[in-house]
Parts: structure tokens; sequence; C-alpha cells
């Protein structure tokens, strides 16, 4: 299952090494651009292309996955009740500063804000990140509301 704007990704069986959107992410990002052809994979055929919120009760799952792109134009959480897992849509990684969840990589910021107001919108009041402890709905407002503050001076 993948969302269609990166179904070409799986196919070609490319690892993707976006630029960083924090100092850490763009060091993460040369590393990885040196090592870039030791990180590609066999290419698959995804069996399921997502490009709408899709339901998971077919596969007996009470779950929705949505389309929360930011990180990538194709990144997708997975929302089961007040829960959901995020992926590289935000972080907790401690050595890092807990409350910081602000994703090392990020192609669209002002999309990856919205997607975290939609998850809001959807009554989510724990994020599952890919790297890190679970995110509470507080810290990811406070995280929001910081963000505003600086963008108005």
């Amino acid at each position: 299952m993948v969302h269609a704007d990166e179904a070409d990704i799986l196919r070609e069986g490319r690892a993707v090494i976006p630029p960083g959107s924090t100092l850490i992410g763009r060091i993460v990002s040369a590393v990885g651009q040196r090592f870039r052809g030791l990180l590609d994979y066999e290419p698959l055929e995804p069996d399921v292309l997502i490009t709408d919120a899709l339901t998971l009760e077919e596969f007996g799952i009470d779950a929705t996955v949505i389309p929360t792109p930011g990180h990538s134009r194709g990144s997708v959480s997975v929302v089961a009740g007040d829960a959901a897992f995020v992926g590289d849509l935000m972080m907790n990684v401690i050595p890092f500063g807990s409350g910081k969840v602000f994703p090392f990589f990020a192609d669209d910021v002002p999309r990856l804000f919205e997607s975290w107001e939609t998850l809001i919108d959807m009554g989510v009041g724990t994020f599952y990140p890919g790297h890190g402890r679970p995110i509470t709905v507080e810290t990811v407002q406070n995280c929001l509301k910081a963000r505003r503050r600086n963008a108005t001076g």
C-alpha cells in the first residue's frame, strides 16, 4: 500500500534521499547521498494505491489510511480511534529535545502543518512517529503555536 504519488519509487526500487529541513537532516542527507546505491531495494508493484482516505475495514482493521503530505508528497498516516501512526510526519527523539517534533525532512512545511492540523481535527490525541516516543496532541499543538509565532515575527 502506497500513495499514488510515490508508487514509482517502489516500482523502481530506489531509495529517496531528500534534502534535510533541519541541520541534522542536512547532515543525514549528505551522508545518505554518498551511500545512495547501497540503499536501493528490489523493485515491487504496489497492491493498493492511495489517493484519498481509505478504510482498512475490508482487511479486518478498524482504522483509516489518510494522505498527510508534508514530509513527502505521498506521506500517509493510519488513524485508529484517537491514535495516529504518522511515520516521518513528526518525530520525538529525546537527544534532540523532547517536545521538538518537527521532522528532519519535510518537502513542504506548510502542508506538513496542515496535515498535523487535519489529524488534530480528526480527534487524534496520541501520535506514534516512525522515530521516537509517542507524542501528545498538546505537544503538537504547542509546536504549531510556536511555529506560527515565529512566522509572524
